[in-house]
């Protein structure tokens, strides 16, 4: 399991890549059918544009706010076992989920070298159950890396046979929003791990927020572990 885990922890931090006929009444009926025509269609057309422009100014707000996130808060903190990211407004509790966040000595024992990409791992005492927040390489696409992710995936596991593997991208809930995901099952040696990402863009930054485990029940509701900060 712990060379799965591995696996999709650098996976994450590589990447991280009309006929005029009648008379006078009729003619009369149709030009006020016209005027009511031309002033609904004035109508629809100003509340298009009302809302159009409600739209902007939303953009333009979300925009401006996430223009002012500080460096400082585009970066987790992680403190007794609660790791913390102001910009995501985000929050994780390992210690609620029966997991510990393995610090950078863990990791380097582990043989992950996250080189700034990777602000979350934590796992639980069996290995069972893993969490982490990746951050995607500056510039990425993120339609293109997830085809390409999940196409190398494909590739990668194809000696394990057809039915091993079964990966997706989709829409899934993350702190009651949607957001983009690839969800994976891939089963070895009898045992199936479920794995799930989902990508959310802040300050520039995509961030992969994913969960992994070999517990059907839980995958479903993986993702509930992160919570909003505030």
């Amino acid at each position: 399991m712990r060379r799965s885990f591995k696996l999709a922890v650098l996976a994450i931090a590589s990447v991280l890549a009309v006929t005029a006929c009648g008379g006078n009444k009729k003619a009369e009926t149709t030009v006020g059918s016209e005027s009511e025509s031309v002033s609904e269609a004035q109508s629809k057309e100003t509340s298009a544009e009302a809302a159009t422009e409600e739209k902007k100014d939303e953009s333009s707000a979300e925009a401006s706010s996430e223009a002012n996130i500080s460096a400082e808060d585009l970066a987790g903190v992680t403190a007794d076992n609660v790791y913390t990211n102001k910009a995501l407004n985000l929050k994780f509790d390992a210690t609620a989920n029966d997991m510990r966040i393995a610090d950078q000595a863990e990791l380097e024992a582990m043989g992950i070298q996250s080189e700034g990409k990777l602000e979350l791992y934590a796992y639980n005492n069996n290995y069972t159950k893993i969490a982490m927040i990746g951050i995607l390489d500056e510039g990425t696409d993120l339609k293109t890396y997830m085809d390409e992710y999940i196409e190398t995936t494909k590739k990668s596991n194809e000696s394990l046979g057809k039915d091993a593997l079964k990966i997706e991208s989709t829409t899934t809930k993350l702190m009651d929003k949607d957001v983009p995901a690839i969800v994976a099952d891939l089963t070895m040696g009898g045992v199936t791990q479920y794995t799930t990402q989902a990508f959310v863009e802040v300050g520039g930054r995509i961030y992969t927020i994913a969960t992994i485990t070999t517990n059907a029940d839980e995958s479903s509701k993986g993702l509930d572990m992160f919570t909003k900060a505030e």
